[in-house]
């Protein structure tokens, strides 16, 4: 809840602790804004180095690594009982859908009786992609100054502009340089290592 709240709605923590002040069933002062301040970052010293100027520019380098939290989840309770216990609006999902509501179509909403934007809210910050079945797909891209060959997705061009002492922006133009995998090559890779396996 903190990380989205943070990173991909891009509001201040202490809103998110001072709610849960207010209704956490299980509440301790030091739990609470302890784990938000971890969660948000607030004690790493590159804090608000980042450069973005936007929320969706933090959110867009945050989110591979929330969808991978998103991931975990499913993980950790595959069948939804969890989420069926504290979000009722969710009882009539299967397994398949509890994790993203929003992946069902309308015909099935309106049969399970959980109509997003009606029954259940509809999600902020998203769509979002549970990260086992979109790794293979994720965005890589080769810069032209790069000689090892090497392909990065957006998040870790920002990464790599923040770990030299750069802002964010800096890793965005490298992005923007840098020339994307074609299409047709991630697909003779794949054909590839079909081949190798029926082999």
């Amino acid at each position: 809840v903190g990380f989205y709240f943070v990173f991909i709605l891009g509001l201040d923590w202490r809103i998110g602790a001072f709610h849960f002040e207010d209704v956490l069933l299980d509440y301790d002062v030091a739990m609470n804004y302890g784990n938000w301040v971890v969660v948000s970052e607030v004690d790493k010293s590159s804090r608000g180095a980042h450069g973005f100027t936007t929320v969706e520019d933090l959110a867009a380098w945050k989110m591979e690594e929330f969808e991978w939290k998103l991931s975990a989840e499913k993980k950790n309770d595959p069948t939804g009982e969890y989420l069926r216990r504290w979000l009722p609006e969710l009882q009539k999902l299967d397994a398949k859908h509890i994790h993203e509501p929003w992946a069902m179509s309308e015909e099935l909403m309106t049969r399970c009786g959980c109509v997003l934007g009606r029954d259940y809210p509809m999600p902020l910050g998203g769509p979002f992609r549970m990260r086992e079945e979109v790794s293979e797909e994720e965005e890589r891209r080769l810069h032209p100054n790069d000689s090892s060959g090497n392909r990065y997705t957006y998040k870790e061009f920002i990464d790599f502009a923040m770990k030299r002492g750069y802002d964010a922006n800096f890793g965005k133009k490298c992005w923007e340089e840098a020339q994307p995998i074609a299409r047709t090559l991630q697909e003779e890779n794949q054909q590839l290592r079909q081949q190798l396996q029926a082999a």
